[in-house]
């Protein structure tokens, strides 16, 4: 996977949880349970996600709640940033075709 796709998940990830009707998970973007705790991980560790929102188990899973505090305003700057995709991403059902732009 390249930076530019692993941005792409982010992005999608982050307006998914502000603008969704759920929260996302790896077999929505064809990828291993290992790679989207890396992408959430990585997410949380560059503040976009409140950290005191994304739990991960021991035993393998992760918790994201969803509500108005879960992204950060850096994360919101992110998507506020990127936001030449906005026109183009349409929401997780569409997000195969959104993945190669």
């Amino acid at each position: 996977m390249n930076s530019n796709e692993i941005k792409k998940i982010i992005y999608s990830i982050l307006k998914e949880i502000l603008e969704g009707d759920s929260i996302p998970n790896a077999s929505d973007y064809e990828i291993s349970d290992e790679q989207f705790y890396e992408i959430i991980s990585l997410m949380k560790n560059e503040c976009y996600l409140n950290p005191k929102k994304v739990d991960f188990f021991i035993g393998g899973g992760i918790h994201i709640q969803k509500s108005i505090d879960t992204v950060t305003m850096k994360g919101i700057n992110f998507l506020e940033e990127n936001s030449k995709w906005s026109k183009f991403y349409k929401g997780i059902k569409e997000f195969r075709d959104f993945l190669p732009i």
